[in-house]
C-alpha cells in the first residue's frame, strides 16, 4: 500500500508551515506533508478577479510540482473551503478530504443561523481594519471564548493585509456552489471536524455535509474553537484519527482501482465562477 501525501491549508492565520507544525511533528515522517497557503492571504494583494478557483488552481500546480495524482487534503477555515472546491473540481486528485472549522459549504440548503452569520460576518468586514479584525475574530467563537480572547495590538503590520483577504474570500465564497453531485459520486471519506467552542455555524455546516455525503464523519472536539483548533489544540489526538483515516482511505482505493477513470470527468463550471 503506497502511502499518499497529505495537503495541509491554512487560512487566514498564520503561514501554513507555522499554523500545522504540531500536527505535522505528530504525523508519520514516512509520509510526505505539505503545508500551503490560500494565495489570498499570504501572496500579496488580492489578484484582480480572484475566485474561489484562483485557489483550486494554484492547489492543483501545487500537487502537480509534488509530482502526485493523489492526496489526502486538509483544509483549516478558509483552506477548508478550498479544499472542498478543489475536491468538487478535480475529485480523481483526492484520496480523502478533511474539513476543519470549514468557512464556506454553499447556500444551497443554509440555516437561517447561517445566513445571518454571512450577514453579521459581512457588515464586520466593513468596519475599518482594525475594527474589523476583532469583530471577525469575535464571530468565529462563542461569546464567553471572545470576552478571553487577548487583543491584538492595533499597530501590527498584517491586518490590512489581513483583513482585506477575508473581504476578498467573502466574496469569492458567495459567488460560489458546492457541486453536491459530485461529491455525492466520489469514494473518497469526508472528515469534518470542529472545537466545541467555536460559533454554532461551523458544526451547522459540518452537518449539513453529513446530511448529503453519506460517507461523511464529524468529530466535535470539546474544549477547541475556532482560534486555537483541534490541530493546535490536541495535536497527538487528531494525528492518530487522521492516520486512521488515511489508511482506510488507501486500502480503499487498492481495492477499487478504476475509480479514478470513474471520476476522471469534468465537473459543471458553473459551480466554481
Amino acid at each position: 500500500m503506497r502511502k499518499m501525501p497529505v495537503f495541509l491549508m491554512g487560512g487566514a492565520g498564520p503561514p501554513a508551515p507555522r499554523e500545522f507544525a504540531a500536527l505535522i511533528a505528530e504525523l508519520d515522517h514516512e509520509r510526505q506533508t505539505v503545508p500551503l497557503d490560500m494565495i489570498v492571504f499570504h501572496g500579496g494583494p488580492p489578484p484582480q478577479g480572484f475566485e474561489i478557483a484562483t485557489e483550486t488552481n494554484a492547489l492543483l500546480r501545487t500537487m502537480d510540482a509534488a509530482n502526485t495524482d493523489r492526496g489526502h487534503l486538509i483544509g483549516y477555515s478558509g483552506g477548508a473551503a478550498v479544499a472542498l472546491a478543489f475536491a468538487c473540481a478535480h475529485p480523481e486528485r483526492v484520496a480523502s478530504l478533511t474539513l476543519e472549522e470549514v468557512a464556506w459549504v454553499g447556500s444551497d440548503g443554509a440555516t437561517k443561523l447561517e445566513e445571518r452569520f454571512w450577514i453579521d460576518l459581512t457588515n464586520t468586514m466593513a468596519l475599518k481594519p482594525y475594527e474589523a479584525l476583532l469583530g471577525f475574530r469575535d464571530l468565529m467563537v462563542l461569546p464567553q471564548v471572545s470576552a478571553t480572547l487577548a487583543k491584538v495590538p492595533q499597530d501590527a503590520p498584517w491586518i490590512t493585509s489581513l483583513v482585506n483577504g477575508v473581504r476578498a474570500s467573502i466574496g469569492a465564497f458567495g459567488r460560489a456552489e458546492v457541486d453536491w453531485p459530485v461529491l455525492q459520486a466520489a469514494l473518497f471519506p469526508v472528515y469534518a471536524l470542529v472545537g466545541s467552542l467555536s460559533n454554532p455555524v461551523f458544526e451547522l455546516r459540518s452537518r449539513r455535509i453529513a446530511e448529503r455525503v453519506a460517507r461523511t464523519k464529524v468529530d466535535v472536539f470539546e474544549g477547541s474553537h475556532h482560534v486555537i483548533p483541534p490541530h493546535r489544540a490536541v495535536p497527538e489526538d487528531l494525528a492518530a484519527r487522521l492516520q486512521s483515516l488515511w489508511i482506510e482511505a488507501e486500502l480503499a482505493l487498492d481495492a477499487n482501482p478504476g475509480e479514478k477513470t470513474r471520476l476522471a470527468q469534468k465537473p459543471n463550471p458553473e459551480t466554481l465562477r
